[in-house]
Order: structure tokens, then sequence, then C-alpha cells
């Protein structure tokens, strides 16, 4: 066991949102899986969190791991070579030349064996917990402009949104929704929200978010039924069609 484990700024959206009692049982969680105690049950909001964390830890983990083996066969080889004694005069001295500066000079200047190294902090942020539907996850990300390598915050935020959704039984309805959601604002003249404003809160379990304001669905139908009353005598038919496809996802 480790005497030290390392926290991470990428730590803090997915914990946030938490009540000063949940951050006391993550932070509890943490020790109690760091120093290998049986870690206790934890309400889903905090469990969500945990899983995050503890992500980064496994892979820290599997680094430093990987470092110390690395090293026990590097001594059990006899380790290092000794270095060769330097050849003295100016011709047969390249040490006595200055060392290459700039992109393409001393690119591993930095580089050590200690198995005390850290992950960096931009190889952990890859370590994002996603949602099982990532078709969703990332229509979700490109409705709203972002994209996953310039928006990796985003993309956990809204890993944390659904996962949250799901935990509450809310996935179907927040489909169902979001699909009239897309198709009520390119139809209409309204602003879509911001983003954040369309997630909600963490606190209020995602319910006040702009994508529950309404119901989508039926606003959708009532607008679409309007336009379709000028047009087409099969007003009522028209409408259940229109629903089913939504409800497929097809609109």
């Amino acid at each position: 066991m480790k005497d030290s484990f390392i926290v991470y700024n990428s730590f803090y959206p997915p914990v946030q949102g938490l009540s000063d009692g949940e951050k006391g049982m993550l932070l509890d969680a943490i020790f109690q899986y760091q120093t290998g105690s049986k870690v206790r049950e934890l309400p889903p909001v905090v469990q969500m969190a945990f899983n995050f964390i503890k992500a980064h830890f496994k892979r820290d983990s599997e680094k430093y791991q990987n470092i110390i083996e690395r090293n026990q066969t590097n001594g059990l080889k006899g380790g290092r070579p000794k270095e060769p004694k330097k050849p003295s005069g100016l011709i047969n001295n390249p040490d006595i030349f200055k060392k290459p500066t700039g992109i393409f000079g001393n690119l591993n200047e930095n580089e050590s064996d200690d198995v005390n190294v850290n992950v960096s902090e931009n190889e952990n942020e890859k370590s994002i917990c996603m949602f099982s539907d990532s078709e969703l996850h990332f229509s979700i990300l490109e409705y709203f402009g972002f994209t996953e390598m310039r928006n990796p915050d985003k993309l956990q935020q809204i890993a944390t949104f659904l996962n949250l959704l799901k935990t509450d039984g809310k996935i179907e309805m927040f489909t169902e929704q979001f699909e009239a959601y897309k198709a009520y604002k390119e139809k209409s003249t309204t602003a879509k929200h911001a983003f954040p404003n369309f997630l909600g809160h963490i606190e209020n379990r995602y319910l006040d978010g702009g994508w529950n304001q309404e119901n989508w669905t039926a606003k959708l139908l009532s607008t679409t039924k309007q336009s379709h009353d000028e047009q087409s005598p099969f007003k009522s038919s028209a409408a259940d069609i229109l629903r089913k496809k939504i409800l497929a996802g097809e609109c």
C-alpha cells in the first residue's frame, strides 16, 4: 500500500454539487478504498462521484505498478550500464557543444524512472465516466456545439447528468423530451437554452433543467397540428403518426 495518492482538479465537477454531508461520505469512501478497507454503501449520487474518482486511482495504480515491474526487470539485468569514460578533446567530445533547444531538442530531458512518478492531469482527463448510450451522450454534446477534444469538462457534465437520470429511472423520459425539444426548437422561433440551463442542477437531480420545463412532445405536436390544420383535413391521424415518429426517435 502506498503512503499517498493524487487528487486532481478534474475531480471537482462531479463533486461540487454534493451537499456537505455527501462530500464527507465521499471523502471517507476514498480513504477506505486507498487503505484497503471495505467501502461502505453510498447513496447513488455519491456512488457516481466515487466511481469517477476510483477510475483515476486505478489508472494511477496501474502506471505505478508498471514502473515498479520495469525497474525490477532492469535490476535483474544488472541495472543501468555504467557510463563510458568521456573522451577528451574537442572533436571526440560532443558534450562540449551546446545541447539543442526548442521543439526538436531535449524532448526527453525530464524523463525519470522514479517509481513515484505522477500521472499527468491531461492523461487522466481522458478517463471519463461514460454513460452506456454513447450516441445519446454525444448527441447532447454536439447539439450545443461542443466537441470531445475541446470540451472535456462538458463531456463529464453530460456523463454525470445521464448517470443520475439513469439512476432515477428517467432516461426514457429524457430521450423523448430531448428529441421533441430539438424538433420544436428547429420549427419554432424560440432560442434553445444555454447548456447549463438545459441540464439543470445536480442538487435538484437535474429536474429543474430546460429539458424538463415543458412537455416538449406536446408542444411539438401542438405546433405541428396548428400548421397542419391549414393544409390537410387528416388532423388526428397526422398528429398520431408524428407522435409515433418522435417516440421512435425518427424526428
